[in-house]
């Protein structure tokens, strides 16, 4: 009973759809972030404590998208065996 490892074609055609908008939400977001960071009047040890924890959560959303859409394709993997 061996399984095959290529890709079904519902989780390619998932990622294909969704990768460049979320590699563009998160650069966009973390962007703005780090703008909006970079002018405020702190000291420059405070900045690099709120980049840091910017990047580690939009870091954290980015996995939790990639996730989600992995869960999406398992989903309706599940619903065209049926």
């Amino acid at each position: 009973m061996s399984r095959s490892l290529k890709p079904s074609p519902v989780h390619e055609s998932i990622f294909s759809r969704y990768r460049y908008p979320l590699i563009g939400t998160y650069a966009f977001v973390t962007g703005l972030a780090f703008l909006r960071i970079s002018r405020q009047p702190y000291s420059q040890s405070i900045k690099w404590e709120q980049y840091e924890t910017v990047f580690k959560f939009t870091s954290l959303g980015a996995v939790l998208g990639g996730i989600g859409v992995g869960g999406l394709e398992k989903r309706n993997e599940g619903a065209l065996k049926t």
